[in-house]
């Protein structure tokens, strides 16, 4: 869906199995098997990057997040309720990270149309994208 918005699209796992057994309609342009820190850092983040954190697994979530939150990107969104989220908010702030980079998240990702599918998933992810992409630039 990305792609279809004129995207580039990265993906960064370091889970093997799924860096490389996750099937895309359209191959993303760059798969990286390493976790965030290894990666984003080589990475231009601006005003013109828009991230989505999806893995479920705090030790990949987080250390994606604590690159990305002091850096200048237009949107951050990441997968989970709002429990999820919440212990998501704990876990950054007893690593020091202000509530003001907090409150960049986006989470629950998504515009609220009560998705259930992962095509729906991907619909209100890439709605919401759009919308900051279209309201910031």
């Amino acid at each position: 869906m990305a792609y279809m918005h004129d995207f580039e699209t990265i993906v960064i796992d370091p889970r093997g199995y799924f860096a490389k057994n996750t099937y895309f309609e359209t191959e993303p342009t760059q798969v990286f098997e390493a976790y965030p820190s290894e990666v984003l850092q080589q990475l231009k983040l601006d005003s013109y990057t828009f991230c989505a954190i999806l893995s479920h697994d705090p030790k990949i979530d987080d250390n994606a997040l604590e690159i990305l939150l002091p850096s200048k990107v237009a949107y951050i969104g990441a997968l989970g309720s709002k429990k999820t989220h919440q212990k998501r908010i704990d876990r950054l702030t007893k690593k020091g990270v202000s509530q003001d980079l907090i409150s960049k998240i986006q989470a629950p990702i998504g515009i609220p149309i009560h998705a259930k599918s992962a095509k729906e998933i991907a619909l209100a992810i890439m709605s919401e994208i759009i919308k900051f992409k279209n309201q910031y630039q």
